[in-house]
């Protein structure tokens, strides 16, 4: 480049003729492409801009070309498209890995999401994927937002990854009498008559299984043929944090005679959300009792 002695400091054009400079690119046997790596100069490397003198792209294959000019980086590499993410959605406050998929996506040095509030980490390409670890935070806008990948080719079309919103899920997890099952879909206890007959009390545990803590607002039996079942303890009146549990302790009083069908009720737990975090509908948990 030329350097203006009289005003300094480096300047874009000869001033003596006022051309605008060229390309002073290496040729393409000189030993300095590539030259500068993580390996023989690790400062000199992180501290290369991410494009050249010419908006090039650099560090595509971990080396640097000395000066400001990158040896005709990228400058054949075919355009990325992308056609899918998965998964295409994810909750604020959460991290997890997201993976992006398409054509010419190797050598990918950027996944951008639009908006605020999600962090984009761990790259990594081939021709066809790109992976990479999404960081919601727990602030981040309830949106819809446009995902693509920059590589040496350019920049690809967008794809729309949206944050939700950060959910409490209620599982009946375990139970210290009767047994606890799946039937239908439908989480199941069912308790066994003693001999001699007698009231059967089973404490249930409820874990929550969400990403968000949640308070159980309301429990009720929905369903009590014959005023059999009642709920003696509700230990779950604070809210629940994730991975956290609670119990409600449900009683079963056997009836004199032995009914000709099983005793069925029905427990209904109502979840709700703690401060300004909804939680999606359904509102109820069930739990079927079953007595036999």
């Amino acid at each position: 480049n030329w350097i203006n002695i009289s005003w300094g400091p480096l300047s874009m054009t000869n001033p003596s003729t006022g051309i605008v400079l060229g390309n002073y690119s290496l040729a393409s046997n000189s030993p300095a492409i590539g030259y500068i790596t993580t390996a023989n100069s690790a400062t000199t490397y992180a501290q290369a801009p991410t494009d050249d003198f010419f908006g090039t792209l650099r560090k595509l294959n971990g080396s640097v070309d000395p000066g400001a000019v990158e040896f005709a980086a990228g400058a054949n590499a075919p355009a990325p498209t992308l056609t899918s993410i998965a998964p295409s959605s994810r909750a604020r406050g959460t991290t997890g890995t997201v993976t992006l998929t398409g054509t010419n996506l190797t050598g990918a040095t950027a996944v951008n999401v639009s908006g605020t509030g999600v962090t984009v980490s761990g790259i990594t390409s081939s021709a066809t994927t790109v992976t990479a670890t999404f960081t919601i935070a727990a602030a981040a806008t309830l949106s819809a937002r446009t995902v693509s990948v920059t590589t040496p080719g350019g920049t690809s079309n967008t794809v729309t990854f949206t944050v939700t919103a950060a959910q409490g899920t209620l599982t009946f997890t375990s139970a210290t009498n009767g047994a606890l099952t799946t039937v239908a879909g439908v989480r199941t206890l069912t308790f066994t008559i003693p001999s001699p007959r007698a009231a059967v009390t089973s404490v249930v545990t409820v874990t929550n299984t969400g990403t968000a803590p949640l308070a159980i607002t309301a429990e009720n039996l929905l369903v009590n043929i014959g005023a059999l079942y009642s709920v003696t303890a509700n230990g779950c009146t604070a809210p629940v944090a994730v991975g956290g549990t609670c119990t409600f302790s449900v009683r079963y009083a056997t009836p004199a005679a032995l009914p000709a069908l099983p005793d069925v009720g029905a427990l209904a737990v109502r979840n709700n959300g703690t401060g300004t975090i909804p939680i999606p509908a359904p509102p109820y948990t069930p739990l079927a009792l079953v007595a036999r």
